[in-house]
């Protein structure tokens, strides 16, 4: 027999010591009895009213307010799992569920009460086939099928959506990378489940940022029209706005005393008047000298600001370090160019300059091989 689908098999609870001897049963074995009798059958509908007084007698149980919870939850397994298969209104498996909860003499109340709840459940597990490919129905017509306006399960379709996604942003957030064939799938799947193409302002700027590294890493190299006088044949690829950084030897404090208030007093502590007076350490950091603009051309890097002019000839640049964070250090033979970029920015202009400095390569190779010929 194939069982119905829902209905677990129950161990039946043994009689207590007490109640062996003054011939009691435990009445709870009947609701358990009944749903292995239900997980037993082909369908919910071939339990009847005979068989559950029957099994009701056997074990002492009574069809009354006690039991509304037990015979509740028998008969919303039944109702969700007609809901979860049934492609139209006239299903048989909605008869076979009506037919348990007449035989469980459920009220009605109880029974528009289990309907709600198994309703809610079904149609989040018919959403979440939408979106695995496995489901027969389309939104519309599952929306039919449970009665179902727009507005109605507008928040479970939302909340399948934002499980889905959640997981795919996890994945997302290792690469960090957001291309148009992705975000065309992910629209795709809010067109299945009828909803908005929108997420919450973090995650969008996390998308656009994303985006914005997939651009740099695989689309066209463009041309930026500035007001800037470049070389005969020299093109602008970027700019950002950008801080010159210099190495330098700072100073500080060594408060780790009094951030964490574990005062000692011992021979690295002084006291000039009433301040307490920690030692001086030396580090070495990287600090912003000056504000100003930076562009990327396919010749050279240029950092222009109200004063000064720096010029490095890309051809000049034995490579590249990004901190992971907001900082570039280009090596040259001469020393480290520094520039402190936007967060937003940093990244995806590491990933514009190896592209150029390759393009730049390639280009100077090939002008060789075939001057040599």
């Amino acid at each position: 027999m194939k069982a119905v689908e829902g209905y677990k098999k129950q161990e039946l609870a043994k009689s207590g010591f007490l109640g062996g001897l003054f011939g009691g049963k435990p009445s709870g074995n009947a609701w358990k009895e009944l749903e292995n009798i239900l997980a037993a059958a082909d369908n919910a509908g071939q339990v009847d009213a005979a068989t559950v007084k029957k099994v009701c007698k056997k074990w002492g149980a009574k069809l009354n307010e006690e039991s509304n919870q037990q015979r509740s939850a028998l008969y919303r397994v039944a109702a969700e799992a007609a809901y979860k298969k049934a492609l139209q209104k006239d299903d048989a498996a909605f008869k076979e569920a009506a037919h348990l909860a007449e035989a469980l003499d459920l009220p009605p109340v109880l029974v528009k009460m289990a309907d709600r709840g198994a309703k809610i459940e079904a149609y989040r597990c018919r959403c979440r086939g939408l979106l695995a490919g496995t489901e027969p129905l389309d939104i519309a017509g599952i929306n039919r099928l449970f009665a179902y306006d727009y507005e109605e399960g507008l928040a479970v379709r939302k909340q399948v959506f934002g499980e889905y996604f959640n997981e795919l942003f996890t994945e997302m957030s290792k690469v960090r990378r957001f291309s148009p064939a992705e975000e065309e799938a992910l629209r795709e799947k809010c067109r299945l489940l009828d909803i908005p193409f929108e997420f919450r302002s973090n995650i969008q700027n996390a998308l656009d940022h994303f985006r914005e590294l997939w651009c740099a890493e695989n689309e066209e190299l463009g041309t930026m029209d500035v007001v800037l006088s470049l070389r005969e044949g020299e093109v602008c690829r970027c700019y950002v706005n950008a801080g010159a950084c210099q190495r330098k030897t700072v100073e500080r404090e060594d408060n780790l005393l009094e951030v964490t208030r574990r005062f000692a007093i011992d021979e690295t502590v002084t006291f000039a008047g009433e301040k307490l007076q920690h030692p001086k350490l030396q580090e070495e950091a990287v600090v912003v000298v000056s504000l100003g603009f930076f562009f990327l051309t396919d010749q050279r890097l240029l950092y222009i600001t109200d004063k000064t002019a720096v010029s490095t000839e890309l051809d000049d640049v034995t490579g590249a370090d990004f901190d992971g964070g907001t900082v570039i250090t280009f090596r040259t033979a001469k020393g480290d160019v520094i520039y402190k970029f936007a967060d937003e920015s940093a990244d995806v202009l590491y990933i514009l300059f190896n592209r150029v400095a390759a393009q730049r390569k390639e280009k100077k190779l090939e002008a060789k091989t075939t001057g040599e010929k």
